[in-house]
């Protein structure tokens, strides 16, 4: 007999999965399984993504580390990271470049900068056109 796992949560599961490659992150997991254990883990929301064969977007996070091995550097660039996704997702494609610029050497920040300065160009600042910036994914 052979097994395996089935359905819906395992399709996005293994969408996610690959998803690490993309990024170029160790761990990457959705909203679903948030614990509020912020006291152990360090954890950033990278994107919302739709996964190829699902029309709802789905957050996705990157487990950053534990708590007590993340240093102040570490923070630093994570708050901005925070800041630049909040004014890209608002259409504010130059404030949130302008929030990454210190940390292109991340490579979500790397990838998060490159597509704001792409939005920038085809949209313009505060364009009513903007979807938000849910990333749609054509592959596995």
């Amino acid at each position: 007999m052979k097994f395996g796992c089935v359905g819906d949560a395992m399709n996005v599961a293994s969408r996610v999965k690959g998803l690490c490659k993309l990024y170029k992150v160790g761990i990457i997991f959705t909203e679903n399984c948030i614990v509020d254990d912020s006291d152990f883990f360090v954890s950033r929301e990278l994107d919302v993504v739709r996964v190829m064969g699902k029309s709802e977007p789905t957050k996705i996070f990157q487990l950053v580390g534990l708590q007590e091995h993340t240093d102040e550097g570490i923070v630093g660039m994570l708050n901005s990271y925070t800041t630049a996704l909040k004014s890209f997702r608002q259409g504010k494609f130059s404030s949130a470049m302008n929030d990454m610029s210190e940390h292109l050497h991340d490579e979500p920040t790397r990838q998060l900068y490159d597509r704001a300065e792409v939005a920038l160009q085809k949209f313009g600042d505060m364009s009513p056109s903007w979807n938000g910036g849910i990333r749609d994914l054509k592959t596995k």
